[in-house]
């Protein structure tokens, strides 16, 4: 089983039960594909370092595992820093961490969906998600929907990002013609 997990560790999912609490088994099985956790036993998915090791190779193996460790800062971290919408599966408690939510959203913007509520009104994290995805302002809560720092951040990135723009931003012409020209300067590489 181990030269067949070494190969392809979605392969655990054909192994019998045992071998699927077996740690060197399970950790190589993970180490070449992270989503292989969902097979591994309740007390390895429980273990830091097998989590470690599959959210390090696909941080969306984060879903499969342990609550306590779901809330784990560093497991957590690894996972949204390899795939930033992981933060869909971290605990609420992280969910609500600054630091984490940044991670997230530098590795893909669109992770500011999973933020929470208070996080999606946040400037420095708004303005991050939306440099990385542009439409990520369709997340951000309506008083970052209204600043323009932001939304010329989100333009620039995405133009449609407009449509999710607050109605006076999106009614303010000399406000929507510098977005404009701001994205079209940044195509040309001149900003």
């Amino acid at each position: 089983m181990l030269v067949a997990v070494s190969q392809d560790g979605l392969a655990l999912g054909f192994a019998d039960e045992s071998l699927m609490d077996d740690y060197e088994i399970v950790m190589r099985a993970v180490s070449n594909d992270g989503p292989a956790l969902m097979y591994a036993s309740e007390r390895l998915k429980a273990q830091k370092d097998v989590v470690m090791a599959a959210v390090q190779q696909f941080g969306g193996a984060l879903e499969y595992a342990s609550r306590q460790l779901r809330n784990d800062h560093e497991v957590v971290m690894a996972a949204v820093s390899q795939m930033g919408v992981a933060l869909r599966f971290a605990s609420v408690t992280l969910q609500e961490n600054k630091g984490v939510c940044l991670a997230a959203v530098k590795q893909n913007g669109f992770s500011l969906g999973f933020a929470s509520r208070a996080l999606r009104g946040d400037f420095d994290v708004v303005l991050a998600a939306v440099n990385q995805y542009g439409m990520a302002l369709y997340h951000a809560n309506p008083r970052m929907r209204a600043n323009r720092e932001v939304v010329l951040a989100a333009m620039t990135q995405n133009s449609g990002a407009l449509e999710y723009a607050s109605v006076e931003l999106k009614e303010d012409e000399e406000f929507v013609v510098q977005t404009y020209v701001a994205g079209a300067l940044r195509l040309v590489g001149t900003s």
